[in-house]
């Protein structure tokens, strides 16, 4: 017999259809005390589906999503926040990040580089040596790392730009990694490919931190 949701943001809908679109939410609502107590039935579902799931794993490539999140940025109430989700495609398994930044001066750019830069250190501590694969929603991040940093050294105008510290050190530890690809994605998107949806993820992971919200 098909189970459905009957509350929530996926009321009516059936819970295996839920799990192949945003297995994350099935995930928390597992974890969540108040879901096997009131809804016990959905709860044995959801948990088959989980413990029946094996992803197909790519050992040839390893694939990361980050995201920043600034609330009231431009304000002297700006926050800013990182969020990074590790594939779960992936060979090697690293636990997905979602924390505040405390910093002087947060903006959203900020955020994003931030963002980029912890993920690749935590590549470069866990001696991650396959072929890298970063997936942003940051056309500024990408750009800077892949054309405008050097540019910017030929010319002489580093001293022009903003959060130049920052941009040196991440694109200084983005040289150091052989085999490294990075994408744009776009975001805050209703695309349903595998990448837009992970750009979801850490987007959720980023926003989580400034908000009485699960990661769902």
């Amino acid at each position: 017999m098909t189970q459905i949701f009957t509350f929530g943001k996926h009321k009516n809908v059936p819970i295996s259809i839920v799990f192949k679109k945003d297995k994350q939410y099935i995930q928390w609502l597992c974890n969540q005390k108040w879901f096997k107590d009131n809804h016990n039935d959905l709860f044995h579902g959801c948990q088959a589906l989980i413990n029946n799931y094996h992803p197909m794993i790519n050992k040839d490539k390893f694939i990361i999503y980050t995201d920043g999140s600034c609330p009231n940025n431009g304000t002297n109430k700006a926050r800013a926040s990182i969020g990074i989700h590790f594939s779960e495609k992936n060979p090697i398994k690293l636990g997905d990040v979602s924390k505040e930044l405390h910093i002087s001066n947060p903006s959203n750019n900020v955020a994003e580089l931030m963002a980029i830069y912890e993920s690749l250190l935590l590549v470069k501590k866990n001696n991650i040596n396959i072929p890298i694969q970063l997936y942003t929603d940051s056309s500024y991040c990408r750009s800077i790392l892949l054309e405008w940093y050097e540019t910017w050294i030929k010319t002489n105008t580093l001293k022009d730009k903003k959060n130049i510290d920052l941009i040196k050190k991440t694109h200084s530890i983005y040289k150091t990694i052989k085999d490294i690809n990075i994408f744009y994605v776009k975001g805050h998107s209703k695309n349903t490919d595998e990448h837009s949806h992970g750009n979801r993820i850490a987007d959720r992971l980023a926003r989580s931190i400034f908000k009485n919200v699960p990661i769902v």
